[in-house]
C-alpha cells in the first residue's frame, strides 16, 4: 500500500507498506524490530497530518489520534489488497470504498469543534 499524504505548503508525503511482504517479514525478529519502528514512524507522521486535517474540518477526535490511525491504516490496508485482488481475478474493482470507509471511520470517531462546550460558554451563572 502506497499512502499520499498532502501537507498545504508543502510537497507531497508518500509512504509504502505491503501487508504480505510484512507478514513474511515478521517471522525473523530483527527484522521484525525494524518493521514495528518504521510503522511507529509512519503512524507517528500519519498522526500529525490526521491532526492537521481534522482541525482544518473544525473536528476534534473522540477517541486518541494513535488508536484511530491504527484504524485509518488497517482500513486502507485491507481495501488496497481487496482492489488487488479484484483486478488480479478481473472482477469488477471498487478502489472507491476505502476511500469511503476512511471517511465514515473519521466522521463516526470525530465531532465538530463547535460541539465541545467551552467553559467561558457552557456554565450558566
Amino acid at each position: 500500500m502506497i499512502v499520499h499524504l498532502d501537507r498545504p505548503g508543502s510537497q507531497r508525503v508518500s509512504f509504502e507498506s505491503q501487508s504480505p511482504a510484512a507478514l513474511f517479514r515478521v517471522r525473523q525478529p530483527d527484522v521484525a524490530a525494524l518493521l514495528v519502528e518504521h510503522e511507529l514512524r509512519v503512524r507517528s507522521e500519519c498522526a500529525v497530518l490526521m491532526t492537521e486535517a481534522l482541525e482544518r474540518a473544525e473536528r476534534l477526535p473522540t477517541l486518541p489520534i494513535d488508536e484511530l490511525v491504527r484504524m485509518v491504516v488497517a482500513v486502507t490496508e485491507s481495501a488496497d489488497i481487496q482492489v488487488l485482488t479484484d483486478m488480479a481475478a478481473g472482477a469488477k474493482v471498487r478502489a472507491h470504498l476505502g476511500p469511503r470507509a476512511v471517511m465514515a471511520l473519521l466522521r463516526h470517531f470525530s465531532v465538530p469543534t463547535e460541539s465541545m462546550i467551552s467553559p467561558e460558554h457552557g456554565a450558566s451563572q
